[in-house]
């Protein structure tokens, strides 16, 4: 697509208050055809996949009248906790990722259950996976997981943190705890082996750790490498 720059709209008279001094919202669509850029309009869904993910098929109309099917990925809320404890160390949990097909080294957090509040479910999937319970919680916000996905994931900060109790996972989950420094808690978010780099982001952030942190040079990685 290509992002029509050329019209802009100074006159109120109509009414669009939306356009005032803004480029006009436009796309060339495939057709070659000049159309709003509007939210797509959903006609129909129906499921295709009832396992532990969902899925389910939606038809959009387009905004320049086509129709297009899409998968989305269906489900509710996740969240991440980055823990610190009363020494300044992060609280981590080593366990195996079926997708990447090895073990992580992962900041703790889980599913909401339905009606639970967020940042209580991020304690206690901390205390499940850890054993640690925070001293205080932070709210640092949220996004989506991707852009064909429903699950909103969101991200807690954890401080002085405690170990009260032996860790409880559920059934199927392995793990084993392990404490970072904070330098290496900064490099080892990134280094991006971890599935929540982004809540590792946000808590860096959030504690002024980015700019005094800053990384070394690195070569970008082959494709062959990057594939491994």
């Amino acid at each position: 697509m290509i992002i029509d720059q050329s019209y802009q709209h100074s006159d109120p008279s109509d009414g669009d208050l939306s356009r005032i001094g803004h480029r006009a919202a436009g796309v060339i669509g495939a057709a070659g055809r000049f159309c709003r850029m509007d939210e797509w309009v959903l006609e129909s869904q129906r499921p295709v996949y009832d396992g532990w993910l969902k899925i389910s098929r939606r038809t959009y109309v387009l905004p320049d009248g086509r129709r297009s099917d899409w998968d989305v990925l269906t489900g509710g809320h996740t969240v991440a906790v980055v823990a610190r404890t009363t020494d300044g160390r992060f609280v981590l949990a080593r366990q195996f990722r079926a997708g990447p097909g090895r073990l992580l080294l992962e900041v703790p957090g889980g599913h909401v259950d339905p009606g639970e509040d967020v940042v209580e479910a991020g304690v206690r999937e901390l205390l499940e996976e850890t054993g640690y319970k925070p001293g205080a919680t932070t709210y640092l916000g949220s996004t989506w997981l991707a852009a064909n996905f429903q699950i909103q994931r969101h991200f807690v900060f954890a401080d002085g943190c405690r170990w009260v109790t032996e860790p409880d996972p559920g059934p199927e989950e392995f793990t084993e705890v392990v404490l970072l420094g904070e330098a290496e808690f900064v490099e080892h978010v990134r280094g991006g082996q971890l599935t929540d780099q982004d809540c590792g982001y946000r808590a860096l952030d959030y504690l002024g750790l980015l700019e005094a942190n800053q990384p070394p040079c690195r070569d970008t990685p082959s494709a062959s490498k990057a594939a491994e």
